[in-house]
Order: C-alpha cells, then sequence, then structure tokens
C-alpha cells in the first residue's frame, strides 16, 4: 500500500466514525421520536333489519289518525269506522260517510271511503268503495 491509499483509508474511517463531545459537555438523552399511526375509519354501523313483530301503530291509533287526517280534506262528515285492517305497508281503515244529508236523515246519501295509512299512520290514498242510502238496509249499489 502507498502512503496515499493508507492515507485515503484513514479518512475514511473517521469519517464513519461519530463526532467526539467536547469536554464538560453531557449528552442529553431524548425519547424516541413515535411515528403517527394513521387514524382507523369507524366501522360502518349496521342498520337493524326489519322486523314484522309489531307495527307501529295500534289499530285505535290507525282508526284515529284515519278519521283526522280524512276530516282535514273537508270532504264528508264520517260518522263512523267500519273497518280497520293492518297491511304489510302500513294500515287500512274504511270509513262511513254521508255525502249527501236529506230529510228525513233516512234518505241521507251514504259512503265508504278505504283510507290506506302507512306504517306512522300517515295518509298515503283514499278511495270511495260503496255510496247508498241510509234507510235502504243491505243495499250494495
Amino acid at each position: 500500500m502507498t502512503e496515499s491509499e493508507t492515507e485515503t483509508e484513514t479518512e475514511t474511517s473517521q469519517d464513519a466514525r461519530p463526532a467526539r463531545r467536547p469536554a464538560g459537555e453531557r449528552k442529553v438523552s431524548r425519547p424516541p421520536v413515535r411515528k403517527a399511526q394513521p387514524r382507523q375509519a369507524d366501522p360502518p354501523e349496521k342498520k337493524p333489519e326489519p322486523t314484522h313483530a309489531k307495527p307501529r301503530l295500534s289499530a285505535g291509533e290507525a282508526a284515529r289518525a284515519a278519521l283526522e287526517q280524512f276530516g282535514m280534506l273537508g270532504r264528508h262528515h264520517v260518522e263512523s269506522v267500519v273497518a280497520v285492517e293492518h297491511l304489510d305497508d302500513g294500515w287500512s281503515v274504511v270509513l262511513e260517510a254521508v255525502e249527501d244529508r236529506h230529510v228525513p236523515s233516512t234518505a241521507d246519501i251514504m259512503a265508504e271511503y278505504e283510507v290506506q295509512l302507512d306504517e306512522g299512520g300517515e295518509l298515503m290514498g283514499f278511495r270511495r268503495t260503496r255510496r247508498y242510502v241510509r234507510g235502504r238496509a243491505g243495499d250494495h249499489g
């Protein structure tokens, strides 16, 4: 080995060593640096599957909702609830109403209306299913 090769080797090995602290200087210990962990997304919320155990309204509540909402339309005076039935998607309520008043009242023109409500009792639609004279029993015309 030549002298210049020896110097180069010595310089290289000295550069690889850590630098020395001057005398009297203390080493300061620092806590290790932690890498920030990426925040994991919350798991998606599971929606409860629909159950067919119990409807939201009782039959009485459905009848009251039908009376109230049909009455707000202001079409006819409702005299009674004829039928209430729970369906897959809501309620069907049949109301009896006076369509045309007469004297005597036995000559009044009556009608039955089927009112459809959703599970929450909101009016979805209605239709007249029957019209008859009050005093004529059994008339389905």
